[in-house]
């Protein structure tokens, strides 16, 4: 990231405390964060944020669908890039809870949107040297059209990032894209495990991120009791939301909502139904929820073409044996830069085992657990996007077993379509 000379940065004592802090700050709002807000705002003192060139905030989304349900994102987007950016090495990233006392105080809290006039304002009052935001737009049926923009707050000068288009069911992927997309712009080089472990997705459930989303926007309105609850709904849809999880601790530990048990992490993850769910109560309309979580398997089988130019083997030489392991997944496409596809077992497997992914192209691949019935496979070889390269690959899994040392019954073999 290359910057004027006449910028300079906080000492080394400053930048670590700083990042420390940004890593651990909670989700509410406190009498701390509002005297900061207020103090920022009649330039009374140093707002104790970095003077860096490399900070940046991220601000909420603006919602221009029309659409209420989509509501959520605003702050959901932020959170997820909040949490994202905060991984990348010496990129600092502003607390999501100074930026929303911020926007209380210019009285932008109830809505928290921040304009292109007054992002410049913003970014300078959080001593920012960078802000990112983004427009919320629909790309039709279900569809969205994410258009982000960075704007390089002492120069003013604000650049939009390429569009991250999809389904609410692949916010997360899009969010993924909006990351690496706002990395590369500002040259930072991410290095390939640093990269794996952003692409690891704050959750599978779209319902869980989703519920998750309107109870940090009813924490920072001060409706506690109703943003426990929706902590509790992200928890019951994922007991692995961490972020859920610690979330509702901090209300209980501030005394903000009486102590509940909260749900117990399972270790086996609920196969996913083949036409997903719906919303219910969480966002009140039929937006069905793709089962996010999947399978890679093994041995050839015989494929059939879906529409969107992937195809799903069907390993018929094997019938499914309920009493055993079983894979799945509903992922149909991969991207060929910085995707994976998620494979979810049925029961907990052996992580430990002597397994191999074994791809019938030649394309180097990684996979990382997430949980020891859930697998990321990511392609780490960007021939994937050269315009020769496949227009599928085909993921195989071997060697797998349960616990009890049961291999995998049923359908084996999956073929992605390549999307470059």
């Amino acid at each position: 990231m290359k910057r004027k000379p006449f910028f300079k940065f906080l000492c080394m004592v400053t930048i670590l405390f700083y990042s420390s802090a940004t890593v651990m700050a909670g989700q509410v709002i406190t009498n701390s964060e509002r005297d900061w807000a207020k103090k920022a705002i009649k330039q009374e003192a140093d707002l104790g944020l970095l003077d860096s060139t490399n900070s940046i905030a991220v601000l909420n989304y603006r919602n221009l669908t029309g659409i209420k349900q989509f509501n959520g994102l605003q702050k959901g987007l932020a959170l997820m890039l909040i949490t994202d950016l905060s991984k990348v090495d010496n990129l600092f990233v502003v607390e999501r809870i100074k930026m929303q006392a911020l926007l209380d105080e210019m009285d932008l809290g109830i809505s928290g949107i921040v304009t292109p006039e007054t992002a410049p304002a913003v970014g300078k009052l959080l001593k920012a040297a960078y802000v990112t935001t983004g427009d919320i737009g629909e790309g039709g049926l279900d569809q969205l059209q994410l258009t982000p923009s960075l704007l390089d707050v002492p120069f003013e000068k604000q650049s939009t990032l390429p569009v991250a288009a999809g389904d609410i069911d692949n916010i997360v992927q899009l969010e993924k894209e909006i990351v690496f997309n706002i990395t590369d712009k500002l040259s930072i080089f991410i290095p390939e495990e640093k990269r794996k472990e952003i692409l690891v997705p704050l959750s599978l459930s779209t319902a869980a991120l989703l519920a998750l989303f309107l109870a940090v926007d009813y924490s920072d309105k001060g409706m506690y009791e109703k943003a426990a609850e929706l902590y509790s709904e992200a928890l019951a849809e994922d007991p692995g939301l961490e972020l859920a999880r610690e979330s509702l601790v901090e209300l209980q530990d501030m005394g903000l909502i009486a102590r509940q048990d909260l749900p117990v992490v399972e270790e086996t993850v609920p196969a996913p139904t083949e036409g997903g769910s719906s919303m219910g109560t969480i966002i009140g309309v039929g937006l069905g929820i793709a089962a996010i979580a999947g399978v890679a398997a093994i041995a050839g089988g015989s494929s059939s073409s879906s529409d969107d130019g992937g195809s799903t083997d069907q390993n018929t030489d094997t019938p499914s044996d309920s009493s055993l392991p079983t894979v799945s997944t509903s992922d149909e496409n991969l991207k060929c830069y910085d995707d994976y596809v998620t494979f979810n077992f049925s029961e907990s497997m052996n992580t430990n085992a002597n397994y191999q992914v074994v791809p019938d192209q030649s394309v180097e691949l990684s996979a990382n657990w997430q949980t020891d019935s859930r697998l990321l496979v990511s392609p780490g070889d960007s021939t994937l996007c050269d315009t020769k390269g496949p227009d599928t690959l085909t993921l195989q899994l071997s060697g797998f077993s349960s616990l009890e040392g049961e291999a995998l019954s049923g359908q084996t073999s999956f073929t992605f379509g390549i999307t470059k």
